[in-house]
């Protein structure tokens, strides 16, 4: 299994948007990194210490078995099918990108999934809008685009249709952006949203995770 995040910066961007996290707060993208490395061993050592892992001879790209149904602790819905295809919200991809703290392992470790090919992962032409926007008042333009670039090899795009839209306008959804990428979502036949605002989406029906859920809900069909 690959450990190591492909998805980087070039240096001079790195360091602008180290300087961004700083001033919002946030760890510098090395520690956070080095965070990640750490919690990630511990993992590791965790599931060698349970016989955990996922099932010999299973293959990461198989489709998921429909039938077969899991719980989660803190989910709002009591059963949650296998975790294969998910829609990335944004605030879980800046979490990676700028290295935001407590939130950057996590996703970190969803992005090693996505990576690998074990999770199949879909965004909206409105995410990366978003990104673009909060990526320029750390990067110039084209930098900012250079770094959606590299993004854009990891992440599926969904429409955004008349479809989606009209479904939104009718729906009990208090948060607009939220509910169209709901049913962007659902028309994609997706099995969750992978997001940290979690309360945009209480009308959802839909299992909706962050990425420390998404991960262990993950790792836990191979058990």
């Amino acid at each position: 299994m690959n450990t190591k995040l492909t998805l980087k910066l070039d240096e001079e961007v790195v360091e602008r948007a180290k300087a961004y996290a700083e001033r919002r707060g946030t760890q510098p993208i090395e520690e956070g990194r080095s965070l990640f490395r750490r919690a990630y061993a511990r993992a590791k050592q965790s599931e060698k210490a349970g016989g955990g892992g996922r099932r010999a001879g299973r293959s990461p790209g198989r489709s998921p078995n429909r039938g077969r149904e899991r719980r989660l602790r803190g989910v709002p819905h009591e059963e949650v099918l296998m975790i294969r295809r998910v829609f990335v919200d944004a605030d879980v991809i800046l979490d990676l990108l700028l290295a935001r703290q407590p939130f950057f392992p996590a996703a970190t470790e969803l992005f090693l999934l996505i990576q690998n090919e074990q999770i199949e992962a879909w965004a909206s032409p409105l995410i990366f809008s978003n990104l673009f926007y909060i990526l320029r008042k750390a990067l110039s333009a084209p930098e900012a685009v250079a770094a959606l670039r590299k993004l854009r090899l990891l992440l599926r795009l969904l429409p955004v249709d008349e479809r989606a839209t009209d479904l939104t306008l009718a729906s009990s959804f208090t948060d607009f952006e939220a509910a169209i990428q709901y049913y962007a979502a659902i028309a994609g036949n997706l099995d969750a949203i992978v997001t940290r605002n979690q309360q945009d989406y209480k009308p959802a029906k839909l299992p909706i995770l962050n990425a420390a859920e998404c991960v262990a809900l993950f790792r836990s069909e191979g058990q």
